[in-house]
């Protein structure tokens, strides 16, 4: 390959003369350099590079002090928590985009909650999900309808991360308190 000084080069040629294993690995190295690279194809390029990873700022409900947001900086990740019986929605906004939340007593389940939410300024033809995740495993997921609608039910008490994910953006809405 030409990447040795010529003493250097010269002492691995007689090795390799000498040495089997090595003449295999050098052949197989040989063949492999003259392969042609793999052309990507472009309609399935990296979708993990045309991803916006994009965490949802509060925009109202959840944290309020006083009648009054509590102030968060620009790019401050959303802690939103959802309390149900008659509460007031949380809403996040992320690049245009906007999630109201709201929770509601589970009719199905006891002591459980189902979260209720809307996505607005999103495309839903090409389709989207939403995925509850606990202490990095996923609990629960749903589509979100054409209208943009979305409910996930029989979620106990807790601490949540919902993570949305449609084609070319995934927005994450961190610290959602249920209950």
């Amino acid at each position: 390959m030409g990447m040795l000084r010529a003493d250097e080069a010269l002492a691995v040629a007689q090795h390799v003369a000498s040495c089997p294993h090595c003449r295999r690995e050098i052949s197989q190295l040989t063949d492999f350099m003259a392969q042609e690279p793999p052309i990507p194809d472009e309609g399935a390029a990296s979708l993990g590079q045309r991803v916006r990873i994009l965490v949802a700022r509060l925009v109202s409900g959840g944290r309020a002090l006083g009648g009054r947001m509590a102030p968060q900086p620009a790019l401050a990740p959303a802690f939103a928590g959802l309390r149900g019986e008659n509460a007031e929605p949380v809403v996040l906004a992320a690049d245009g985009l906007q999630i109201t939340l709201e929770v509601e007593p589970d009719p199905r389940q006891a002591g459980c909650f189902s979260l209720v939410g809307l996505v607005i300024g999103l495309d839903m033809a090409d389709g989207a999900e939403v995925t509850l995740w606990r202490n990095g495993q996923r609990l629960a997921s749903a589509a979100v309808d054409a209208l943009g609608n979305f409910a996930l039910s029989a979620l106990p008490r807790g601490n949540y991360e919902l993570i949305l994910t449609a084609p070319g953006v995934e927005v994450h809405v961190q610290e959602l308190s249920v209950a």
